[in-house]
């Protein structure tokens, strides 16, 4: 893929995080509910570090387009801001199921059955990469941050969300008692 269409896609992606951040973090002020808010927090401080760190990809590849030479720490700190933003993600997820936990779905616990032999698969096939020194620690930290925060992150959020959406649905459909 050209360079033009990255900067532009990565630019969008970002924008797009970044706005759903600042969006969450208005809902959240505006809601009355305690829960909500302390339920949103992380998902604003998600959007609005993945969306920093989309920006922080670009400058990285406009550099490599121009055959600049960054320092190394420039990299590390992308890094660290794309951990942080998971880990954002997984008290987003967290928190959700801890406020719905009633209303696990068997989606649910598929879910939490295959999320630790898939952390166990990926964790061993990194350390392996490393052993066999295949890959360099910048490259496995940024295969560990993107497989064992991103997509179990992911995951977890989307799970805690079902149950939120179970859990709403329950609510809506009680029976009136007269």
């Amino acid at each position: 893929m050209s360079f033009e269409i990255l900067f532009i896609v990565y630019f969008v992606y970002g924008l797009a995080f970044f706005s759903m951040g600042l969006i969450i973090v208005l809902e959240a002020s505006r809601t009355p509910s305690l829960e909500q808010k302390h339920l949103l927090q992380p998902l604003a401080v998600f959007g609005l570090l993945h969306g920093i760190h989309e920006w922080l990809e670009i400058f990285t590849l406009q550099n490599e387009h121009l055959h600049g030479n960054l320092p190394v720490w420039i990299t590390w700190f992308r890094l660290i801001v794309l951990a942080l933003s998971f880990i954002a993600l997984w008290f987003y997820g967290w928190q959700s199921f801890q406020v719905a936990r009633k209303h696990f779905s068997p989606f649910t616990f598929f879910g939490l059955i295959t999320l630790p032999p898939y952390l166990l698969l990926i964790l061993a096939d990194i350390l392996y990469a490393v052993y066999q020194g295949n890959i360099s620690s910048l490259q496995a930290t940024e295969g560990l941050i993107r497989y064992l925060l991103a997509v179990p992150g992911a995951a977890i959020a989307s799970l805690g969300l079902q149950a939120c959406a179970n859990r709403a649905n329950a609510d809506a459909h009680r029976p009136l008692n007269t």
